[in-house]
């Protein structure tokens, strides 16, 4: 990509990758009965595996981040990959916003208060698939002008 031409997907993984760190330092819920029990975004990421028993696959959005992250540095991602990988990762990211209910040690809880380190995890991890998408679909736009062009 020429000066100017579009984002670097390079500083665009960057950015995605610093707001989801940042999401892991944030609470991300409250459950629980009467004042209930604050999580930040380290404590769901590392017991977010038991959500699936409750059909809560969000938690698996992380690793097809951490993939999406590492094709948006490398630059263009092939176009069949970057796209379903994108659709799926955004996918999962926003089927977090149905969880109204956490599995604990002590069973399953309800969630009274979502926080910022929720919000900012969902948006990041959703952009995310949505940058992969964009970069691939990038590369398709470029190779058919590269096409047609006499030369």
């Amino acid at each position: 990509m020429g000066a100017g031409a579009g984002p670097s997907w390079r500083a665009v993984a960057i950015l995605l990758g610093l707001g989801w760190t940042a999401a892991l330092l944030l609470p991300v819920a409250t459950f629980g009965e009467g004042a209930g029990e604050s999580w930040d975004g380290w404590a769901v990421l590392l017991l977010g595996w038991l959500g699936v028993m409750l059909g809560q696959f969000a938690w698996v959005a992380n690793f097809l981040f951490a993939a999406a992250l590492v094709l948006l540095v490398r630059g263009r991602p092939p176009l069949v990959w970057g796209l379903m990988m994108g659709v799926l990762t955004s996918l999962l990211a926003a089927h977090a916003l149905g969880f109204n209910r956490v599995q604990t040690q002590d069973g399953v809880m309800p969630v009274l208060a979502y926080g910022a380190g929720y919000y900012l995890w969902i948006g990041v991890t959703f952009l995310g698939g949505v940058a992969l998408c964009l970069a691939a679909l990038s590369g398709v736009r470029q190779e058919t002008v590269a096409v047609r062009e006499p030369g």
